[in-house]
């Protein structure tokens, strides 16, 4: 983060974020708040920023959204590999549809949360 910080230079308004691979949700919410405090120290994010994580469905809870809504991260994206059990099982990434449903229902309920991640 600092090498990248340092050529950008302080003027530099920083437009996407994108914390992806389904592996973000396997952090603690602890240790995603200290990343999110690390990158506002670091980068100057525009007002109308980008903000996305890619959420494995698997490991994302009401418990697990709402820091996420709260740390002004605006955009989900799931990943979800297939809905056939066989090319699940063949990809080792068993996801049903319930479980997929009941993520991203627990999402949308969080889409009116206010931003904090965006520096002015």
């Amino acid at each position: 983060m600092d090498l990248v910080a340092s050529h950008l230079g302080p003027d530099r308004r920083t437009v996407q974020l994108h914390l992806g691979d389904g592996t973000p949700t396997f952090f603690r919410v602890a240790e995603l708040e200290e990343l999110v405090q690390q990158l506002q120290n670091r980068f100057a994010f525009s007002i109308d920023a980008e903000l996305a994580i890619e959420i494995d469905p698997r490991t994302v809870s009401t418990k697990t959204l709402s820091p996420l809504a709260r740390l002004g991260l605006n955009r989900a994206s799931f990943g979800v590999q297939d809905f056939a059990t066989d090319v699940q099982q063949a990809v080792n990434r068993i996801q049903p549809l319930d479980v997929v449903e009941r993520a991203l229902s627990g999402a949308l309920r969080q889409c009116t949360a206010p931003r904090r991640f965006v520096r002015p």
